[in-house]
């Protein structure tokens, strides 16, 4: 099973909310992913092995155990500096068992994609500006040397068909990032990435 799994005896305060969760059975993998043996962590809590594990995930656990629900959910555990999707269960009333899997590389793959369509965006967007830019400046200069007709008019009017022409081909690759992105948003669910909505896509530790 390359899952890991572990059952967990659900702990209540005084209050009888979730306090903790002591560890009954785990499996290879869960030694694997968590980093402990199993005689290292078996009937202790998990605050007790970990101290800084996530408050709101064990009453979510707990939750669970007393309530009978399952869930299917992931997030990143700073202990343990991974992310996990997992899934709970309670097999009986205060006991919740769970599965789950690293998806730390699933993560940060997502993460560099999401980056790197953020950086094509930031591109096009300064590819345009820079096309005007540019042309703006070259029909003053062109029309005001028609105007004056100087000595070397001819000469810089040929400068500015040149400079022109290379403007053209920024034009030209900008139609063909466009189209790139067509096929983004086409096969990658991809849409209009911007500072604050990337912020709030990629799952940050």
């Amino acid at each position: 099973m390359m899952n890991g799994f572990v059952l967990y005896e659900c702990i209540t305060d005084k209050t009888g909310n979730p306090s903790d969760l002591k560890v009954l059975d785990v499996n290879p993998s869960f030694e694997r992913i968590i980093g402990f043996k199993k005689e290292e962590i078996l009937g202790k809590t998990i605050l007790e092995v970990l101290p800084d594990w996530p408050e709101e995930l064990i009453m979510e656990l707990g939750d669970i155990g007393f309530g009978g629900d399952q869930i299917s959910s992931s997030r990143y555990v700073s202990p343990i500096k991974k992310h996990l999707q997992y899934n709970a269960f309670s097999s009986e009333r205060g006991k919740v068992a769970t599965t789950f899997s690293d998806i730390s590389d699933v993560v940060r793959l997502k993460q560099n994609e999401k980056e790197t369509l953020l950086q094509i965006e930031r591109n096009l967007e300064q590819l345009a500006i820079l096309n005007d830019e540019i042309r703006n400046p070259l029909q003053i200069i062109s029309g005001f040397t028609q105007i004056d007709n100087c000595e070397h008019a001819a000469k810089i009017l040929e400068q500015v068909a040149a400079i022109d022409k290379l403007v053209n081909l920024i034009d030209l690759r900008w139609l063909e990032s466009e189209k790139i992105r067509y096929f983004l948003r086409k096969h990658y669910d991809y849409i209009w990435f911007n500072e604050k909505v990337i912020s709030e896509i990629i799952i940050k530790p």
